[in-house]
C-alpha cells in the first residue's frame, strides 16, 4: 500500500471534499472543512482511516499535508473572489506534523503566496496530537496565532487534558467530538457535558462547533444551548468543490433548517424545553455526584495521579 500510496501522489489521484460549516445565528455556511480522500483506480475509494497512518509512518505525509494546505487554500481564494468574501477553510494538521518546527512559517508563507486572510484559514488539531508534541505544538501556536491564523481544538472532551490545552495553547475555538452527538439530546450524561463545554468556552471568549449533527432535534437542542456554529450530515455530507460552489449559490434548505430550529428555540426558550434541558443537566449532576460518592478511594487518587501526569 506505501508504494501505491507514492504513485497517488505522484498521479493526482488524492482529492479533496469539502464539508460545510453553518453559522447557527445566521443559517449561512461560514466555512468549509477540507477533507482529503484517495480514489484508488482498483480499490475505488479508500478513506483517510486506511492511508493516512501510511504516510504518516513514511516521509509523505510532510508532502500531502503541503498538497492539502495549498490546494484548500486556493479553492477559498476562488471563492472568496466569487462573492464569498466571509467564508474561511479549516484543514486537518496530523501529529506527525507538529513535530516540524518549521510547519508554522510555511503555513503562512503559503497563506500569503496565495493572498488569502490569515483569518481566513483554521488550523485543526486534535488533542491526540498535542499531547506527544507539547513544546513544538506550544511554539508553533503561538507563531500562528500572532500571524492571525485561527486555530481549533479538534475532538473536544476525548482526551485526559482538555481543560489544560485551553489554558496553555493559543486556541480560538472549540469543536465538540461527535462521540457527544451519538444519544444527544436524549442521553442526560452528553447533554450536560455538551451544554458544560459550550458554556465553559464561551466564558473563555472561544467559538463552539458541534461536529455530528444528523437530527433536527439535535439542532434544535443545540441551538438553545447557544452553540456558535453546526457541521454534520443534517446539512450536508462531505462533497465535491463543484458541488460545494453550487451550494454556496443556494443555501436555502440549509438556511430553512436552521431558521426552523431558531423559530422553535424561541417559542421554547425559558419554558418546556429549558426546564426539560435543566433537568437533565441537574440530574446528569447528581449522578456523577452518587458515582463518586461511592468510587473507592484508591480508585480516586489513582486518578487523580493521572491527570497530574497527563497535565504537566
Amino acid at each position: 500500500m506505501e508504494g501505491q500510496l507514492h504513485r497517488a501522489v505522484k498521479r493526482g489521484e488524492l482529492f479533496l471534499e469539502y464539508q460545510p460549516v453553518i453559522d447557527m445565528s445566521t443559517g449561512r455556511i461560514s466555512s468549509f472543512e477540507a477533507l482529503i480522500r484517495w480514489r484508488h483506480p482498483e480499490l475505488g475509494l479508500v478513506t483517510p482511516d486506511n492511508f493516512i497512518p501510511i504516510a504518516e509512518n513514511t516521509d509523505l505525509i510532510e508532502a500531502i499535508g503541503w498538497w492539502v494546505l495549498e490546494t484548500a487554500c486556493r479553492q477559498l481564494n476562488a471563492w472568496q473572489a466569487s462573492g464569498h468574501e466571509h467564508l474561511s477553510i479549516a484543514i486537518n494538521v496530523s501529529a506527525v506534523q507538529l513535530r516540524n518546527a518549521e510547519l508554522a512559517d510555511h503555513i503562512i508563507g503559503i497563506v500569503e503566496q496565495i493572498g488569502i486572510l490569515p483569518g481566513s484559514l483554521t488550523i485543526e488539531i486534535t488533542e491526540s496530537a498535542l499531547i506527544h508534541h507539547i513544546d513544538t505544538a506550544v511554539s508553533i501556536i503561538t507563531r500562528l496565532s500572532s500571524a492571525g491564523v485561527r486555530i481549533s481544538l479538534d475532538d473536544f472532551g476525548t482526551g485526559y487534558s482538555s481543560l489544560s490545552y485551553l489554558k496553555r495553547f493559543s486556541i480560538d475555538i472549540v469543536k465538540i467530538d461527535r462521540s457527544f452527538l451519538q444519544d444527544f439530546p436524549f442521553h442526560a450524561h452528553d447533554t450536560a457535558i455538551i451544554s458544560a463545554i459550550i458554556a465553559m468556552a464561551h466564558s473563555l471568549g472561544l467559538h463552539v462547533i458541534a461536529e455530528g449533527v444528523e437530527t433536527e432535534e439535535q439542532l434544535k437542542v443545540l441551538q438553545t444551548l447557544k452553540c456558535d456554529e453546526c457541521q454534520g450530515y443534517l446539512f450536508s455530507k462531505p462533497i465535491s468543490r463543484e458541488q460545494a460552489t453550487l451550494l454556496l449559490s443556494n443555501p436555502t434548505n440549509i438556511r430553512r433548517k436552521v431558521w426552523a430550529a431558531g423559530s422553535h428555540e424561541k417559542l421554547v426558550n425559558n419554558s418546556a424545553l429549558s426546564g426539560v434541558l435543566n433537568n437533565i443537566v441537574v440530574a446528569a449532576e447528581q449522578h456523577v455526584a452518587r458515582v463518586n460518592a461511592h468510587q473507592p478511594e484508591q480508585l480516586r487518587a489513582a486518578g487523580d495521579k493521572n491527570q497530574a501526569f497527563l497535565t504537566k
